[in-house]
């Protein structure tokens, strides 16, 4: 009887220990009867709770079908191949088994491995051992195993955030943005001829993140391609944060000292926080940081598992675009040959602007969807409402939404990173040669105080206008004041009303 049982035993895979980890936290059951549901021995049960946190480490990090996780015999090309791998996956390029053995090979020789053999034995492990496998190609959300995504939403997701607020848990993502680019649709008089300039594909990468309770929108980070615009003459604060390379690419120097940076002022605050990010290579370094835990998805599946995913950015866009066709509109902005011109620092402005108007509402119900916040219905109404109020076609939002966003490393760059060299940067001082609009001349504080009593005599003409509207006046008012003060360094205040 004893011998028959043992025969009955089974080895678990991954999956099925953090499910049998689950149950006996649950506490509903005893461990006796657990043990006996999965068919595994008192004692491996025992052996998995203390090895817990290992388990479900791997768990998240390794495919969830093995039963152990084993190391490659050569971690250098397995590396540089996982590597380039993500790299063509995150550029939807189709990889199949022969070209990964190939770049293996490839790899391998470059690294002096003679021995090693890109075979189809390695291939199926290194596949194992990083969850791959070949699907048909098709929308990105379809791609997603959705089971496995809702898995980790139960399981390694609710494990990280259970002792932590959601107001220090937070989620930032990177998206391309065509800051020119406006409508290819409009309505016409029957027989128009309708034509307009060519699309406009200028673009800027803009970093945005949020907290789960949308309490908390951190500052935007935006990345162009021109270092020193001529728009930013006479400019000492921007909009938002602004840096630049080559391709208006967000890299790992320039995300790595946005962290420092964030981490710092959570150290000010005293607060311990999480921060959800995908794999997208600019976030392969992360730099020692005192009071941030960076958190990274599971790979292929942050179409449905990152909250900026769902709704949040493209409420940012929906806004932007908005305000960029009532710039259009309002003659805010220069055409030129049926043409809008629009400078970084006009794009600054908009996309702070956007940003400020993405709401609470809209940053809960992108982490509700994304496993977040559980037991709460979703509610898409004011997502559709947003639209409906913007007056825009969807595509058009999401003109720009398969736009690389991060740098690809070139297979030097990959071995020198695997093997701890410095990887080469992009030279951040190309002028961007679009850029066509010159600065405009920084008013006076005089000037501005004539046109802020302007602007509230505009205000009183209107009937039932917010009290904000006021407040706000009288803040620049008295901004404007003391810039006036400050100008007049060369003459006391009483040489002053003694010449007036």
């Amino acid at each position: 009887m004893c011998d028959s049982a043992k025969r009955m035993y089974k080895t678990l895979t991954l999956a099925e220990k953090v499910a049998v980890i689950r149950e006996v936290e649950k506490g509903v059951k005893k461990k006796s009867k657990i043990a006996e549901e999965f068919q595994i021995p008192r004692n491996t049960l025992s052996t998995f709770l203390k090895n817990k946190e290992k388990i479900i480490s791997d768990f998240s990090q390794s495919s969830q079908s093995r039963k152990r996780c084993r190391g490659p015999e050569n971690e250098g090309v397995e590396g540089c191949v996982k590597k380039w791998f993500k790299q063509a996956r995150d550029k939807k390029v189709p990889v199949s088994g022969p070209i990964i053995q190939a770049k293996a090979q490839q790899f391998a020789s470059s690294l002096n491995c003679h021995n090693f053999k890109a075979s189809n034995g390695w291939l199926r492990n290194f596949k194992d051992r990083n969850d791959i496998v070949m699907k048909a190609v098709c929308g990105e959300k379809a791609n997603v195993d959705m089971s496995k995504a809702e898995e980790w939403m139960q399981t390694t997701l609710q494990e990280k955030i259970k002792e932590v607020g959601p107001r220090n848990i937070f989620n930032v993502d990177e998206t391309a943005l065509f800051y020119e680019c406006t409508p290819n649709k409009t309505f016409a008089f029957k027989g128009e001829d309708c034509s307009s300039g060519k699309l406009s594909k200028l673009r800027v990468t803009v970093l945005v993140g949020a907290n789960v309770d949308g309490s908390e929108k951190l500052p935007l980070l935006v990345i162009g391609k021109s270092a020193n615009p001529r728009c930013f003459k006479n400019v000492k604060t921007k909009p938002c944060e602004y840096q630049a390379n080559k391709k208006a690419w967000v890299t790992q120097d320039i995300f790595e000292n946005w962290l420092l940076k964030l981490d710092k002022k959570f150290y000010r605050e005293k607060r311990k926080v999480l921060m959800f990010v995908d794999n997208c290579s600019a976030h392969n370094s992360i730099p020692d940081l005192e009071n941030i835990e960076v958190v990274f998805f599971p790979p292929n599946m942050t179409s449905v598992l990152q909250p900026m995913d769902q709704g949040i950015i493209n409420s940012f866009k929906i806004h932007y675009r908005s305000i960029l066709v009532r710039e259009v509109l309002d003659e805010q902005v220069t055409l030129s040959k049926n043409q809008v011109k629009v400078n970084i620092l006009q794009a600054l402005r908009m996309c702070a602007d956007a940003w400020r108007q993405v709401s609470a509402t809209t940053i809960k119900n992108g982490f509700r969807k994304a496993g977040f916040i559980r037991g709460e219905e979703i509610s898409m109404k004011f997502e559709e409402s947003i639209l409906e109020e913007a007056k825009l076609d969807q595509d058009f939002i999401n003109i720009d939404q398969n736009v690389a966003i991060c740098g690809e490393l070139s297979d030097f760059e990959i071995l020198n990173e695997v093997q701890g060299s410095t990887a080469v940067e992009l030279s951040d001082d190309e002028e961007e040669n679009q850029e066509q609009l010159s600065s405009s001349v920084a008013p006076t504080p005089n000037e501005a105080l004539e046109f802020l009593a302007k602007l509230r005599e505009f205000a009183e003409s209107r009937q039932d206008v917010d009290e904000d509207i006021f407040a706000a006046i009288s803040k620049i008012t008295r901004f404007a004041s003391k810039e006036k003060i400050v100008s007049m360094k060369q003459s006391s205040i009483a040489d002053f009303f003694t010449k007036k």
